[in-house]
Parts: structure tokens; C-alpha cells; sequence
């Protein structure tokens, strides 16, 4: 069983009727200009589309997903779920006021054309930036194919042994403070590879299979869901699901290039392992967290915490109430995703301009504190936090960042030439690394989950970025080593 795409475009249908009754839905208890909201809402569900045509690249898709996530959704459960109500106590400077709401929504629909005008100037003036069918000499994956069960039993090796050294000694755990600095610079090596350098050669082995099978086979897939499990549980994160998912959309999308098999059987077996591994995931690290960080806020957003919220949410769930059921879904699967309530947060604050944009960009890590968002824009729930043990902060997200300025102009521009840039840093990624596609696909999902949780410590944005380019480069030096030694062998 293969899967169609009449089946695809029914699916889309589908989705895209479920929005507009959504929007409809939202828009008619919407307490602000209904003109700003249906402008706010077509932007934000047409960047979402944007990211799913044939001509996008995977940080469309992903730019896409998390704004909506962080914007449209998150401002939809505000609208129908807490009756147009931003938790006011969280913010320092906003009055729950409609004409700061409109105004935002403003901020954030200058912000999301900047991304969609990008994408499709890219696609239509840019067209050598594009994926086509993956023919090129890779040489790595001879040596794959021969020495496959010991590269594959290292690999599982070295993450288990890593994985378990950073859980015991918590060289690099969400919100805790690092517990021991080792020499040569190797904390900032174990983060590395358990944030994205295991995900990275799993990448390329998952590649390698379906070059070998023309097809995508379950084995491979597992792997993806054990490294992306046992890393997320190493460095007490829930975000399983972005590495898993990210490379399982790369797969997707290389099979369809190539006009490999896409089997329906393969890609449920898939979803029942992730969903198993996904909630395994979160019981396990709900569990640690619960030990390690008892007294901190419960999320690292702005407005649903349990040191401000007047929500008053009960740690269990015998909620038979809707709306409390509601609530609660809202707390754990949208509410930490980043976007309105920042620009809510910054168009509220009096001050914009230059300067502020200054102050905010010359922000230097500590290591222990707050963030310069939380000291200056806000109430922050971390303020009494022992900065000993953990470090918790709070971000605006890209947008709301960029509106520092208080300029509307700097924002689509600034957003137009980020996607511009992106573009041209995942094609380079695609052409160093033997065009591979799946790679390209997890890092784009790392670069535009950086933007939209952008603003703490800015300037410092080159240490991930860094990260990624030794990242590629290594891969490309690899390849080139295994061509000198190999290349007579194979040719």
C-alpha cells in the first residue's frame, strides 16, 4: 500500500475547513477590530500552508509550524478559552486593553509577511535553492553498507554511555545549573551531540537505508525514536517530539524526491511507536523534573504559571469540567510554545526604540538570574528561584524581539531577510553534506525553533550557529576522508 496524493489533498481539504471554522468561530467572540484579527489569522494559516507547498524548504515548514503554534493557536485559546483575557498579573506594563491587543496582532502580522514574502521571493527569483533527486556520489555510504552492524553498534553505544554520564553528573540539563565543568571545552561537546550530533549520524544512517531498501523500513525509524528518547530524558527535555518528528518529515520527504515506496503500513507502525516512546518520554521527565526542580514555575512562558496565574491550576486531573479540561491541554501542549504573548509584552511597554533594542542585544549570559525580558518587560515568576541550582528565563520570541524598536518596517524587513538567509544556509547545508535531505530537515527545525524562542542573550546566537557549521563541516570532512581512502574501492 502506497500512499496517493488524492489521499494528501483530501487531507489538506480537510485541515484548511477545519481553520476556517475555527477563525469564524474565534473571530466572532473576538473583543477587538475583526478587520485586524481576519488579516492576523489568513497570515498566520497562509505561512502555514506556505511550508507544505512543493517549493518549500524545510524552514518554511518549520518557521511555518511554530509560529502558528506560538501566534494563531495560542491567541485562539485566549479568545475562546479564557474570554479574550491575557493573564495581566504576569505583565508589568499591559492594562488587558483591546487597542493593545489589535496593535499586536498588527506587530505580528508585519513580523509573519516578512517570513512569507521571503519564501516565495525565493522560490520565484531564487530558484537554484531548491531539493531535487538526490544522485549524488557519496562514498560514505559504501563503507555504511559494509560495516554496518559495528558503525550501528557504536552508535547506539556511545549514546547510551553519554546519555548516562550527563543524567548521573548533570553536565547539561533544561533549567539546572551545570553540576561540573570538564576540561576542553567537553560540556559544550556533550551538548552538542545529545541536543542534535547523535540525531545528526542517525540522519544519515536513516538516508542510507532507504538508498539501500527504496523504501522506508521500520528498524531505522526506531532508531530516530530511541536517540531522539534517550537524549530528551539525558537533558530532562519534552521536546521528543521536535528532533523525532523533524527527521521523520526529512525521510517523508526524501522518499518522495526519489519516487521511493511510501507504505502505509510502515508509517502507522511509526506513529504507534512514537506515540508510545513520546508519552513514555514524558512520564519519564515529568518524573525527574518533579524531583530536581520541586520549587521552581512549572513552564518558561509568560502568562500561565503557577507563581502568577489566577487560573489556580490542581496538579491532577479529575477535572470533569470542559473548560477547566481545556485549560489544562492549554497549559501543557500550547502554552509553551512562544510568540503573541511576547509582542503583547513589548507593544505594551512604553519605552521602544533604539536603545532598548541595544540594551536587549548587549544582554550577556550568567549562567544564574534572569533574563533581561524578565527584569525589564515583565513580572517574571523566576524572580525568587534559587539561582544556585537552576536558571530559568524568560524570552519574547523573534518578533517581539525585532519590535523592540517600536518600528513595524524593521520588523517585516528584518524577518524578510532572515528567511532569505536561512534559505541560503539550508542549501549549503544540502550541498556539503552529500545532499542530504534528512539532515537538512533536522536543522532547519533546530534553527527556526532558536527564532522563534529567540532573545536571551542574542549576541550569543553564534554559539548554536557555530555549533551547526562545525556540525555540517564535519560531515563534510568525513565524506572527503573516506573518498581518499576509498574512493579507488568504490569507483
Amino acid at each position: 500500500m502506497t500512499l496517493h496524493i488524492k489521499n494528501i489533498n483530501y487531507i489538506r481539504l480537510s485541515l484548511a475547513t477545519i481553520l476556517l471554522f475555527l477563525t469564524l468561530c474565534s473571530m466572532l467572540k473576538y473583543s477587538g477590530d475583526p478587520y485586524i484579527y481576519i488579516l492576523f489569522s489568513i497570515s498566520a494559516h497562509f505561512l502555514l500552508y506556505s511550508g507544505f507547498r512543493r517549493q518549500a524548504l524545510f524552514f518554511d515548514t518549520f518557521i511555518g509550524i511554530f509560529i502558528w503554534l506560538g501566534f494563531w493557536l495560542k491567541h485562539f485559546f485566549v479568545i475562546m478559552i479564557f474570554q479574550n483575557t491575557f493573564e495581566i498579573k504576569a505583565y508589568r506594563f499591559f492594562d488587558g486593553s483591546t487597542e493593545i491587543v489589535d496593535q499586536s496582532l498588527l506587530v505580528s502580522t508585519f513580523g509573519i509577511a516578512g517570513f512569507l514574502l521571503a519564501s516565495y521571493f525565493r522560490s520565484n527569483y531564487l530558484k537554484f535553492i531548491s531539493f531535487n533527486s538526490t544522485q549524488s556520489i557519496d562514498y560514505s555510504y559504501h563503507v555504511y553498507i559494509k560495516y554496518k552492524k559495528y558503525i550501528l553498534a557504536s552508535l547506539i553505544l556511545m549514546i547510551l554511555t553519554i546519555a548516562l554520564f550527563n543524567y548521573n553528573y548533570s553536565i547539561y540539563q533544561r533549567g539546572m545549573v551545570a553540576n561540573y565543568v570538564l576540561p576542553y571545552k567537553l560540556n559544550g561537546v556533550i551538548t552538542w551531540l545529545l541536543l542534535f550530533g547523535f540525531a545528526t549520524f542517525v540522519t544519515i544512517i536513516i538516508q542510507y537505508e532507504i538508498k539501500q531498501n527504496k523504501c522506508l523500513t521500520l528498524q531505522p525509524i526506531v532508531l530516530n525514536f530511541l536517540e531522539s528518547f534517550i537524549s530528551n530524558v539525558s537533558i530532562l527535555s519534552r521536546g521528543m517530539l521536535l528532533n523525532s518528528l523533524s527527521v521523520f518529515l526529512g525521510a517523508f520527504k526524501y522518499l518522495k524526491i526519489n519516487h521511493f515506496i511510501i507504505n502505509k503500513k510502515i508509517l502507522f507502525q511509526s506513529c504507534l511507536v512514537f506515540s508510545f516512546a513520546f508519552m513514555l518520554s514524558l512520564y519519564v521527565v515529568s518524573s525527574a523534573r518533579s524531583t530536581s526542580h520541586s520549587k521552581r514555575p512549572i513552564n518558561n512562558t509568560t502568562y500561565v504559571s503557577e507563581n502568577v496565574s489566577h487560573l489556580n491550576y490542581s496538579r491532577n486531573f479529575q477535572m470533569l469540567d470542559a473548560k477547566k479540561f481545556f485549560k489544562k491541554i492549554y497549559k501543557l501542549v500550547v502554552n509553551r510554545w512562544i510568540g503573541i504573548e511576547g509582542v503583547v509584552v513589548v507593544t505594551s511597554y512604553p519605552e521602544k526604540g533604539g536603545l532598548l533594542f541595544k540594551r536587549a542585544w548587549g544582554e550577556r549570559y550568567k549562567g544564574y538570574g534572569t533574563s533581561f525580558y524578565d527584569q525589564t518587560m515583565i513580572n517574571s515568576p523566576y524572580s525568587n528561584i534559587d539561582t544556585n541550582k537552576h536558571h530559568f528565563v524568560s524570552i519574547p520570541g523573534i518578533i517581539a524581539f525585532l519590535f523592540y524598536t517600536g518600528s513595524t518596517l524593521f520588523v517585516i524587513v528584518s524577518t524578510f531577510l532572515i528567511g532569505i538567509v536561512m534559505s541560503f544556509a539550508e542549501y549549503v547545508i544540502y550541498k556539503l553534506t552529500s545532499e542530504n535531505i534528512i539532515l537538512c530537515s533536522l536543522l532547519s527545525q533546530v534553527i527556526a525553533y532558536r527564532l522563534c524562542h529567540f532573545g536571551y542573550v542574542p549576541a550569543q546566537s553564534y554559539l548554536l550557529f557555530g555549533a551547526i557549521i562545525l556540525n555540517v563541516f564535519l560531515i563534510y570532512m568525513i565524506n572527503k576522508l573516506i573518498y581518499y581512502f576509498f574512493n579507488k574501492q568504490y569507483e
